[in-house]
């Protein structure tokens, strides 16, 4: 990933070529979410050691907790997801509505079942109480699965390379309530180690970009991307993990 400097908006127009942003009729409809509770006995992870009396997602008892959007999905990755403490909106129209009328940036999160480092991010980061609160208060968090929407996959894919200069999984991109693109990456770690950005303070330069530069955000999403030409309401046939190259899922 980018130095956290660079998360700040004058990095990121390298003046390459424009990728098609989506437009309205790329959204599905979603059934309403059911009201029952999930609950499950904390594991290792969520057990600190002695010392660590910081660690902010210890239980005692079981972890119950209201299921969020995904819990009428059919797809098992998101299924996966529906526990999580993230308050995740399935893509769809209700997401994209709730956004616009919050004004708030959304971050699209974008995987599959058998990609090993979505699994780490989602125990690393979206397990995570504290990481958790602060996407629910600022962000509104959209999931796919890549094999569900693959068109979608592909459009932000070229959008996170046109940024990095890489790509991978999981996907990770945050978004203008209109759905243009104006920052992404893939894995990042739940703390900064290793010369990585944390995805804490990944969360924290967004918010400070989108609350003191809104203008400057959007008009810099706005000169990256031109009319969409390609976009379509019906998903094209998805492609299958196993004939990709395995190096794509990687941090």
């Amino acid at each position: 990933p980018a130095e956290i400097d660079r998360l700040t908006l004058l990095g990121l127009n390298r003046g390459r070529n424009s990728f098609p942003p989506l437009t309205v009729g790329h959204l599905v409809s979603r059934r309403p979410a059911s009201d029952s509770i999930q609950c499950r006995q904390p594991d290792a992870r969520e057990r600190p050691a002695i010392n660590d009396i910081s660690n902010r997602n210890v239980r005692s008892k079981a972890i119950c907790r209201m299921p969020n959007h995904l819990v009428d999905e059919t797809s098992p990755y998101l299924l996966q997801h529906a526990s999580n403490p993230v308050d995740w909106w399935p893509w769809g129209a209700d997401a994209l509505k709730r956004a616009r009328d919050e004004n708030k940036p959304i971050f699209l999160s974008i995987g599959y079942s058998a990609c090993h480092w979505c699994h780490v991010m989602e125990h690393e980061s979206f397990e995570n109480d504290e990481i958790a609160g602060t996407l629910n208060e600022h962000f509104v968090s959209i999931k796919v699965d890549r094999e569900e929407r693959p068109d979608l996959d592909q459009i932000y894919m070229h959008a996170v390379q046109m940024i990095t200069g890489r790509g991978g999984w999981p996907m990770s991109v945050f978004l203008t309530p209109d759905l243009k693109p104006f920052f992404g990456g893939t894995y990042w770690p739940p703390r900064s180690q290793m010369g990585m950005p944390g995805f804490d303070q990944i969360l924290a330069s967004i918010k400070r970009v989108w609350d003191e530069r809104h203008d400057e955000a959007m008009q810099q999403a706005e000169e990256r991307l031109m009319p969409c030409s390609q976009c379509t309401t019906t998903p094209p046939p998805a492609p299958r993990p196993s004939s990709m190259n395995a190096a794509a899922c990687s941090k």
